[in-house]
């Protein structure tokens, strides 16, 4: 499913990459959040997430070329067939950028429609959503999604908050909190995108 909650400010550009991938907060205590990334507070107190519990945090801040995403390209779900990821009774998955540069599909698929890294088996057959810039979205970790390429080289942000209830925490692919908020889900030392 998607949802969309509206529009949302962000922060003014750093002018900094920035590479924050489910990095451990905890939701409602901003003293969790490390002094640079405090600014997306009022982001984060936006999403519908419960207060007190451990969510997972991304931002990406960066020059985005002409022809590339900033993000994983291809249709995915962030779910894969043996592991769940913030799905709706987690509070599911909030996200924003300041391009739109992202399409989602209105639904949500079974395990039996995605590979062991979330990729498609079969594209829907209904067209996808464009999504528009600094709106705040809420979809599962069900929703099929990809990054749009970029029409013109520019600096773009994107905003990600994931609920509690997540199947695993990739140590290779997240951020640790340097102020040692530790993930509430069984750590995985494996690549994510290993072949099973």
């Amino acid at each position: 499913m998607l949802i969309n909650h509206g529009p949302i400010q962000f922060p003014a550009y750093s002018g900094t990459q920035k590479k924050i991938n489910m990095m451990p907060i905890i939701m409602g205590v901003h003293d969790t959040l490390p002094n640079d990334l405090r600014c997306y507070s009022p982001m984060i107190d936006r999403c519908g997430l419960p207060h007190g519990e451990t969510v997972y945090l991304t931002v990406y801040e960066s020059l985005v070329l002409r022809g590339r995403t900033q993000r994983r390209s291809g249709t995915h779900t962030d779910a894969t067939n043996s592991l769940g990821w913030g799905g709706w009774g987690a509070g599911g998955i909030w996200m924003a950028s300041t391009d739109g540069d992202c399409a989602a599909w209105n639904l949500e698929l079974s395990a039996d429609d995605v590979d062991s890294h979330g990729g498609l088996v079969q594209e829907p057959a209904m067209p996808a959503t464009k999504l528009d810039k600094n709106v705040l979205y809420q979809i599962s970790d069900r929703t099929p999604h990809r990054s749009l390429e970029a029409k013109e080289s520019h600096h773009r942000q994107f905003f990600r908050l994931v609920g509690p209830e997540i199947g695993g925490w990739f140590v290779r692919h997240s951020t640790a909190n340097p102020l040692g908020i530790p993930p509430k889900a069984k750590v995985i030392t494996e690549s994510k995108f290993a072949t099973p």
